[in-house]
């Protein structure tokens, strides 16, 4: 009796050094800024948080681990790129450095997919120019099934990851290397999507820095909007007649911005903070 009482009180012992450790690598992750804890500790354990404070025992290599991440977080690394891991809507997507690293904010143009079912539009041809991980390639995807979806990327990790996430969907869609909307001479689409890169130069430098993110993902020009500009006079040229062009905004941008192009600009979308995120432009 007296032995299983004192193994029971190991275990015990053992179980709140375990708690102890977990507790404490969890409070250094807190402290360092822009850093999701839970999302690292998850990961670094393999282990849901849940379960993971309830482990009896601690593998000294996953410790060890632990304190590496840890410092190549002090150092700046993105804990997406140290797991090539992201998460998108509550969904995990494979992800490389230099390819731009899902934000919150683009979840907005999935709704407005969305919105665009539920209105009974049906694109039978559907363009993501600048498709990054592929996460609006899939989610468009998804929501319009029977349409073909290109996706376009310069980068050659783009088009790896996108291939490596819509694989693990199991979902059809082309891929395409290119540079420009050029490629598309004699084709055209009834919906285009993009999130182009949006930046100033000078809000680069405030609010970097964007440690492993490709800088041409994230700086539109010197004044943020000149890509965004091109891509819009370009997929305007690839879309048929009642065609659909949606792309994610600077929240500092002003409709003056689109000049000529001002005119096909049909709605505006707000984020819950009333911070502007995306435009919706149609062709006529």
């Amino acid at each position: 009796m007296r032995a299983k009482l004192l193994q029971k009180k190991k275990q015990e012992f053992k179980h709140l050094g375990s708690l102890n450790k977990i507790i404490e690598i969890y409070g250094k992750l807190k402290e360092i800024d822009g850093i999701n804890a839970r999302f690292v500790i998850e990961n670094i354990f393999n282990k849901k948080l849940e379960k993971l404070i309830t482990t009896k025992s601690i593998d000294k290599k996953a410790l060890g681990k632990a304190e590496k991440v840890i410092s190549l977080l002090r150092k700046g690394e993105r804990p997406e790129y140290i797991f090539k891991k992201a998460i998108f809507l509550d969904e995990e997507f494979y992800i490389e450095k230099k390819v731009l690293i899902p934000r919150e904010e683009t979840s907005l143009i999935v709704y407005a997919l969305k919105e665009l079912k539920e209105k009974k539009f049906n694109p039978k041809r559907i363009l993501d120019f600048g498709t990054g991980t592929g996460i609006l390639t899939i989610w468009a995807k998804r929501i319009f099934r029977e349409a073909q979806v290109v996706a376009v990327d310069h980068l050659k990790k783009a088009i790896k990851t996108c291939l490596i996430n819509k694989n693990s969907k199991k979902l059809d869609i082309k891929l395409i290397r290119a540079k420009s909307f050029r490629i598309f001479k004699d084709e055209k689409f009834d919906l285009v999507i993009v999130n182009p890169p949006y930046l100033s130069e000078e809000e680069y430098r405030i609010f970097g820095p964007f440690k492993g993110e490709s800088k041409s993902a994230l700086v539109g020009g010197k004044k943020g909007y000149e890509v965004f500009l091109r891509w819009l006079r370009e997929a305007l040229r690839v879309l048929k007649r009642d065609g659909i062009f949606i792309s994610e905004i600077s929240e500092f941008w002003e409709t003056d911005i689109l000049g000529e192009y001002k005119k096909y600009l049909i709605e505006e979308k707000k984020d819950e903070f009333k911070k502007k995120r995306v435009w919706i432009f149609k062709k006529f």
